[in-house]
C-alpha cells in the first residue's frame, strides 16, 4: 500500500507537470497581437461601426498571428473593397507630409473581379518597373490573387508596412504583356493631384483634375493645378474623385481658388 501510495503520488506530480508544460507551450503559440486582434474584432463586430457587421465571421483573436491578416479575414469581401488597417505613425506621416512606406501604387477590382493597378505614384518602386494604371495583378508573393482572396490573406501578402520588405508581383499590361519582378518597400511621397491637364472640345477649354486625397501637401498641388487652369482660361472643370480616400477636414474647407 505504501509503495502504491508513492506510485500514485509520482503519477499525480507528473500529470501536474505535463499540464503546466502544455499551458506553457500553448501560451507561446498565442498571437503576440492578441490584444490588438481583440480590439479589431470589437471595432468590426462588437461596436457596430462597420457597415457589414452582421457579415463579420467569428474568428478567435488568438488564432491568427498577423493582425493585418486577421483584419483581412474579418472583412466582408463580397462587397467591401475599401477597408484597410494602418499604424498611427504611418497615418500621421501620410496626412501631414504625404509620406508612407510602401510600393507606391493603389489597386481596385474591375467588373470581372480582376485586381487592377488604379494609380502609380511617381518615383516609387512600382513606377520604376514601368507599371501603369490598368495593369492586372495576377500573383503576389508567388501566390495567385484569387487564392489570396479566398484564404483572406490578400492584405498580409503585401507584407508589413516597413522599409526593406520585399514582395514579388506578376502583372499583365492591357496589351497582354506579362512581367514578374520583386520590389522593395521604401518611403514614398503620395501626390494628391495625380493628373491635371487641359483639353479642348467644341472650342471650349476644360480642366481635368484627378484628386487622390485631402492632405497637407494638397494645398500646394492644387495651387499649381489651378494656376495652369487660369493661364489656359478654362471654362469647365472636371474633378475626378473616384479613388479619393478622404483626408483632413480643414483641407476640404480651405479657401477656394478662383480660376477667373
Amino acid at each position: 500500500m505504501k509503495i502504491g501510495g508513492k506510485y500514485l503520488t509520482i503519477i499525480a506530480i507528473i500529470l501536474v507537470f505535463v499540464s503546466a508544460c502544455e499551458r506553457s507551450i500553448f501560451s507561446k503559440k498565442l498571437s503576440p497581437n492578441y490584444e490588438l486582434n481583440t480590439y479589431i474584432y470589437e471595432i468590426l463586430k462588437g461596436q457596430k461601426w462597420y457597415l457589414w457587421t452582421d457579415n463579420v465571421p467569428e474568428i478567435d483573436p488568438e488564432s491568427v498571428w498577423d493582425s493585418r491578416e486577421y483584419f483581412d479575414q474579418l472583412l466582408y469581401k463580397e462587397i467591401d473593397r475599401w477597408s484597410y488597417i494602418d499604424t498611427k505613425a504611418s497615418h500621421d506621416a501620410h496626412y501631414e507630409e504625404g509620406k508612407y512606406v510602401g510600393f507606391g501604387f493603389g489597386y481596385a477590382w474591375d467588373l470581372q473581379m480582376n485586381l487592377r493597378v488604379a494609380y502609380v505614384f511617381p518615383n516609387s518602386p512600382m513606377s520604376e518597373k514601368g507599371v501603369k494604371r490598368g495593369y492586372k495583378i495576377s500573383e503576389i508573393g508567388g501566390k495567385k490573387v484569387s487564392s489570396l482572396m479566398n484564404s483572406g490573406t490578400l492584405s498580409a501578402a503585401f507584407g508589413a508596412a516597413s522599409a526593406g520588405v520585399t514582395v514579388s508581383f506578376k502583372v499583365e499590361s492591357p496589351e497582354g504583356e506579362q512581367q514578374t519582378f520583386s520590389i522593395v518597400k521604401r518611403e514614398v511621397f503620395e501626390k494628391s493631384v495625380l493628373v491635371h491637364k487641359v483639353f479642348t472640345s467644341d472650342n471650349i477649354k476644360t480642366g481635368y483634375l484627378f484628386l487622390k486625397s485631402f492632405i497637407e501637401p494638397t494645398k500646394a498641388e492644387l495651387k499649381t493645378a489651378f494656376e495652369l487652369f487660369k493661364q489656359e482660361n478654362v471654362k469647365r472643370l472636371i474633378i475626378d474623385l473616384r479613388y479619393n480616400g478622404g483626408g483632413t477636414s480643414y483641407i476640404i474647407r480651405a479657401k477656394p481658388i478662383k480660376i477667373r
